[in-house]
């Protein structure tokens, strides 16, 4: 057994057997207790600030004062007690120990920056950083990954409301309509850019809020990005050559990391591939497997709430339909969802019910149902007709148009160019509304 007495001044203590007792006074100092790798446990005594693990899994516990509580690369549990402390999850993933029951009063939402949340609650506002789960005293643990708000589609400005992005192949104009619901905030021109290049999908690739522009030269194969800040282009990349038959099929963040990814699919021999992205840096190129025609992705989207983006196939022949639960380029899980055959076609996809799950927005061009599977994982929790439209109207995208954190249906009139709004709350209408006219020669990207 080892007596280890403070003095003033921030002192250091390394403690290695159970037995060990340190003594501190009241304001002498920020003191620091690394618990090493025999302690499976340990608490902090009195007077001491903050604690630090070793690199294997630990449950550490501070006091009543405001700690700062460190894990290392294990699997750690991190209890702050009372006063308003930081818990620092290291290389495992880390839980946080709440000594009350789920929904006591405690609210955790993100704190800003990526893995940074703030609980509050009886016992203090804490800062939480890279920590994978809140554990309560009920036994609820909840995914810090499932508080993370998912980043809002086509929001060009930051504003947490889905814009409009407009591209004329004929004359290569590129303009922007930010906002407000079915109100216009602004309309602005981007730039010019002719065929062979194609807006092949939108996303916030380097993490900073804003929604950026994918372009795919249909003729030699250059991708290029340009990052948005509203209508500015603030760079223009190049990223790589890839030549057809691969297409860009979609994209979404696949990894978690806060960057939207590039998903490629071989229309020829079926192979699907990941470009895990860093702005316009490629920090990862796997290919994740082989699906054939019929079979065509028809969107992604996050439909089991973790973090993920997932890949939803739709078989044009026989009409089944499959999900891809993924983590980064491994494919979790692969199950049926059910089967809808032609004239039904996948129009969208979407968080409709603002539950965390990306749920699926089916279209019939045939007598103009549409309808809303609302999803939890690969499980259709209900299906609801929302209304019938037929043509020359067709859904030009869903996005959250009005920030309410629901997704919204946006709908373009083939024949006079009039744009519509249905701002959606699950399968309701809440209101539909028209948002301007644009004529021919023009598209919603």
């Amino acid at each position: 057994m080892d007596f280890l007495i403070g003095g003033q001044g921030n002192d250091k203590y390394v403690i290695n057997d159970t037995t060990d007792q340190v003594t501190e006074n009241a304001n002498e100092g920020t003191d620091t207790v690394v618990a090493g790798g025999a302690l499976s446990s340990y608490t902090l005594g009195l007077n001491l600030e903050n604690l630090t693990g070793s690199e294997f899994g630990q449950t550490l516990a501070g006091n009543t004062l405001d700690n700062v509580i460190t894990g290392s690369a294990g699997d750690d549990f991190l209890f702050g007690d009372a006063g308003n402390d930081t818990l620092i999850g290291g290389g495992g993933a880390d839980t946080v120990i709440v000594t009350y029951n789920f929904g006591s009063g405690y609210t955790i939402q993100a704190g800003g920056e990526a893995a940074n949340f703030v609980m509050v609650g009886a016992e203090g506002t804490d800062v939480l950083q890279n920590i994978g789960f809140v554990q309560f005293a009920d036994g609820t643990t909840v995914s810090t990954a499932s508080l993370v708000p998912p980043t809002v589609p086509y929001d060009f400005n930051g504003d947490d409301k889905s814009d409009i992005l407009w591209y004329n192949p004929g004359n290569g104009q590129v303009t922007i309509w930010q906002m407000d619901g079915a109100q216009i905030s602004s309309s602005q021109g981007v730039g010019v850019v002719g065929g062979p290049w194609q807006i092949a999908g939108t996303g916030d690739f380097n993490n900073d809020g804003s929604s950026d522009i994918l372009w795919h030269n249909a003729s030699d194969g250059q991708v290029t990005i340009w990052q948005m800040d509203g209508s500015q282009i603030v760079s223009s990349l190049p990223i790589g050559v890839v030549g057809g038959p691969w297409q860009i099929a979609g994209t979404g963040d696949f990894n978690d990391d806060g960057n939207s990814d590039i998903l490629w699919h071989n229309s020829s021999d079926g192979q699907v591939t990941i470009w895990q992205m860093n702005g316009s840096q490629i920090v990862s190129s796997q290919g994740i497997g082989v699906v054939g025609g019929p079979w065509q992705i028809a969107g992604t989207g996050d439909f089991n709430n973790d973090g993920n983006s997932d890949i939803l196939w739709h078989n044009s022949s026989d009409g089944q339909v499959t999900l891809w639960e993924m983590n980064g380029s491994q494919i979790v899980s692969s199950q049926g969802v059910g089967v809808v055959g032609g004239p039904w076609q996948i129009a969208g996809t979407g968080d409709f019910n603002n539950d965390g799950n990306s749920d699926i927005l089916w279209h019939n061009s045939s007598d103009g149902q549409v309808t809303l599977w609302e999803m939890n994982g690969s499980q259709i929790v209900s299906s609801q007709g929302v209304g019938v439209v037929g043509a020359p109207w067709q859904i030009a995208g869903t996005g959250d148009y009005n920030g309410d954190g629901n997704s919204d249906i946006l709908w373009r009139n083939s024949s006079d160019g009039q744009v519509a709004l249905w701002e959606m709350n699950g399968a309701q209408i809440v209101q539909s509304q028209g948002v301007g006219v644009v004529g021919g020669g023009w598209i919603i990207a």
